[in-house]
């Protein structure tokens, strides 16, 4: 069947969201949209030509999807998941998938009886690089694997007067909403996590934390090392695999790209598909809808686990707060 795709949010990553669903007409169709913007509605039904709501529920009482992607702040998301529940409305939720972790277990228990799917929104899983990477992983090509670095930093300084680092509406700062995509990658490619250690960076007054740094340690032995930013001098947003027989290096700057080391220490650049990571979630979430598991696509658990680890992480803090 064709699904009928509802959003509750239409800001920059809802727009994303719908974008991929668009791109996916063969799976669903867009029947509406909500957000509590008049700008953001506007833009929704004008590339959508679906008709967008101030009101959540209105939209969903309108317009009936079978399925919704959430793509509000955290501060509500929990509301709209059990809304949904409530309604049978199957769900991807954007990730963190609560404003924090007391809230991320309601959530799992809530979805637990509901034989829809309930899926968080790790987009990264669908990077062609990393697809590229699992299954490198699977067949051996690296030997081992030894270690996962990861780096999501950039200069974003201006979040700090945003409801990004607003811990009220957000759940907390950058770590809070980038590192949980980094222990999501980290158990997706290496399963079960064994044990997590870390600090959290803060330097404004009153709001989330700036950066994190977290080593991560899986069942099977792999060390990850984890750093994210929103306050380095320069963009990174790499992820590496080191084996004992090779190792595999992806970049976003070179998005078509990922470069590989053999056993002697020689390093080459193979190409790879173009990153359509929205689409290729939003193709398996649609699939899953309709009846097609998608091991692939992260659950409610998943979320739940990541801001588990993440919020400890920020419980150790080093302030650098000069007020």
């Amino acid at each position: 069947m064709s699904v009928r795709v509802g959003f509750i949010g239409c800001g920059s990553i809802g727009s994303v969201h719908t974008q991929a669903a668009q791109m996916c007409s063969d799976l669903g169709e867009v029947v509406g949209g909500s957000d509590i913007n008049n700008e953001q509605r506007n833009s929704f039904t004008a590339k959508t030509s679906a008709p967008a709501f101030s009101d959540a529920l209105e939209m969903l009482n309108t317009t009936k999807p079978d399925a919704v992607v959430i793509s509000t702040p955290p501060n509500v998301r929990y509301a709209m998941i059990k809304e949904c529940i409530n309604r049978r409305i199957a769900i991807l939720c954007e990730k963190p998938l609560a404003l924090n972790f007391a809230e991320a277990k309601k959530i799992v228990a809530l979805a637990k009886p509901f034989k829809k799917v309930c899926a968080t929104g790790f987009c990264h899983r669908f990077n062609a690089a990393v697809c590229t990477m699992k299954d490198m992983l699977q067949n051996g090509d690296l030997g081992e694997p030894i270690e996962f670095i990861n780096f999501f930093v950039g200069p974003a300084s201006w979040l700090a007067d945003t409801w990004r680092t607003d811990i009220s509406i957000s759940g907390g700062g950058n770590f809070y909403d980038n590192g949980v995509h980094s222990v999501d990658l980290f158990s997706y490619l290496f399963g079960k996590i064994k044990s997590s250690s870390g600090m959290a960076r803060y330097m404004w007054p009153g709001r989330g934390e700036d950066s994190g740094f977290m080593m991560i340690v899986s069942e099977s032995g792999v060390v990850g090392q984890i750093t994210t930013s929103w306050v380095y001098p320069y963009n990174a947003s790499t992820i590496e695999i080191v084996g004992t027989k090779g190792a595999v290096r992806f970049s976003y700057d070179a998005i078509d790209e990922l470069k590989i080391c053999n056993d002697s220490g020689s390093w080459k650049t193979i190409k790879i598909n173009e990153d359509r990571r929205f689409v290729n979630q939003m193709r398996a979430f649609l699939q899953a809808v309709n009846g097609q598991p998608q091991e692939q696509l992260a659950t409610f658990e998943d979320g739940m686990e990541a801001i588990g680890i993440v919020e400890q992480v920020c419980k150790n803090k080093i302030n650098v707060n000069k007020n």
